[in-house]
């Protein structure tokens, strides 16, 4: 027997997008899925992740991997930072500023 809640997470524009399935909206497809957007910290966003899984007695062994992918889509969504350029020392970069 297979479980008929699945859940789904996504990057959002400010922040991450949890979709969970309705299992007594299953034969209606439009109606069966509820979005939720979470834009917090990393830490609450987590926490808010684990507690829609338990909370809803979706399958506690995918709890783990929905804990994964929401730090993934939070670490995506951070701006790259720029790296801090040493300034070149010693006779070798003399030499190079001389040419």
């Amino acid at each position: 027997m297979s479980s008929a809640l699945t859940v789904a997470i996504q990057s959002a524009p400010r922040g991450v997008k949890v979709t969970t399935k309705k299992v007594k909206k299953a034969n209606s497809p439009a109606k069966s899925a509820n979005s939720t957007v979470i834009a917090k910290s990393r830490r609450s966003t987590a926490k808010s992740v684990a507690n829609l899984i338990a909370r809803n007695k979706y399958r506690p062994d995918l709890l783990p991997a929905a804990l994964a992918r929401a730090s993934a889509v939070i670490s995506a969504q951070q701006p790259v930072k720029a790296k801090n350029l040493r300034p070149a020392k010693g006779v070798r970069a003399e030499k190079k500023a001389a040419l």
